[in-house]
Formats: structure tokens, sequence, C-alpha cells
């Protein structure tokens, strides 16, 4: 996947960011109705929330020096992190200790690429344009967040209830309790997640290493 012209990777990498934000933000609007399904309810939701900042807070710093000293390459991990994470979220309905460390595990990872691309982004883009392409990246979030908590309230239409029932039974292997907890209206989003992150790191590997040439592009 390697790209000669500077301008078509800016393009696509900004193009990967807003589906990746897209991906990490696609089970925010199913989460209080996933909590109403826990012994704790909702009233933990702005808990859970702090914690995956917190999370967050704790390890950029980590993951910005590990980017600085072996390359943005780690970038790749990310979106398969986070969707392990909330997978783990969703199977932890009954414990409230491994609620808070499935949030914590995802914002550790989300941190990673919500960080990190930007600093992958400055690196490929000439200093001149700099400050256009950055200023794209913070208007292009938002979007894609908000966009991602529609679909993701559309997903839990019981419309989907025929396709979901078949899934949970692709899904028998994993056991009775995991393929119902994951195949839920208000848990496919999660699910949906997980399955996106695994192909999103894929592309993040071949496309992040394959035009390393213009990194650092600080002239």
């Amino acid at each position: 996947m390697k790209i000669k012209n500077r301008k078509v990777l800016i393009g696509l990498s900004l193009l990967i960011y807003v589906v990746v934000m897209f991906t990490y933000n696609l089970g925010n609007s199913v989460m209080p109705v996933f909590l109403k399904s826990t012994p704790f309810g909702t009233e933990i939701f702005g808990f859970l929330t702090a914690f995956m900042f917190l999370g967050q807070f704790i390890i950029a710093p980590f993951w910005g020096e590990i980017s600085d000293k072996r390359g943005r390459w780690i970038i790749m991990i990310s979106p398969f992190g986070y969707g392990i994470g909330q997978v783990l979220y969703v199977l932890s309905a009954n414990s409230f200790f491994l609620l808070v460390f499935s949030r914590v595990f995802s914002g550790a990872f989300s941190i990673l690429f919500v960080s990190q691309i930007v600093a992958y982004i400055s690196d490929i883009t000439p200093v001149e344009y700099r400050r256009r392409v950055l200023s794209w990246l913070a208007i292009m979030g938002p979007l894609s967040a908000g966009t991602a908590y529609l679909i993701g309230g559309i997903l839990k239409s019981d419309n989907l209830i025929p396709f979901l029932e078949w899934l949970r039974a692709r899904l028998a292997f994993l056991g009775e309790h995991v393929s119902y907890q994951l195949t839920q209206g208000y848990t496919f989003p999660f699910l949906l997640q997980f399955f996106t992150g695994i192909i999103l790191s894929i592309i993040l590997y071949f496309f992040i290493s394959s035009n390393s040439q213009y990194q650092v592009m600080n002239t």
C-alpha cells in the first residue's frame, strides 16, 4: 500500500482517522441501555467514563514515548486493543471490577490512536500545510463521533432481531451465555467495534509501515 503522492497519503490518513473515530464512538449511544441490564444500573455510567479518561491520562505519555522512539507503527494495535476492551465490557455485566477494568483498558488503547495519529499526520505534512490539515482533523473528529452515535442507536433497532438470532447461532461455540450477551440489540455495536477493530488494525499496519518514507516531514 505504498503511496507516492503525499497529498493522497494525507487525504487517506484523514479518512482512516474518520473511520476509526466512528468505530470508537459506535457503542457510546447504547452504553446506558447496556448498563440498565446490569445489577449496577445507569448510575455508574459517569463513574466508568471517568475511569476511561483516567486510563487515557495515565497511559498517553507512555504511548508517546514509544511512538517517538520506535515509530508510528504502534498505532496499529489501537483499534484491536480497543475492540477487546469493548467485548470485555459487555461480558463483565455482573462484575463491577471488570466493568471498571474494561473501561480503563479501552481508554488506554483509544488514546493511543487519538494522540499518535495527530503525530503521524504532522510527520507526513509539510510545515506550510500542517495548520490547515490539523484543523481538518479537529473538525472531522466530532462529525465522525456524532454520526457514530446516530448509527449506534439505529443498530439497536428491533429490525435487526432476525440477523442477531442468526449471528447468535453462529457464535454458539463460545457458549450460550457469551453468544447471547454479545448479540443483544444493545450489545451488538460493541461486537461490531471488535470485528471492525481487527480490520482497521490490519489496514493501519500496511498503511503506516508502507509509507514511512515521508516521516519525519519537518520542512
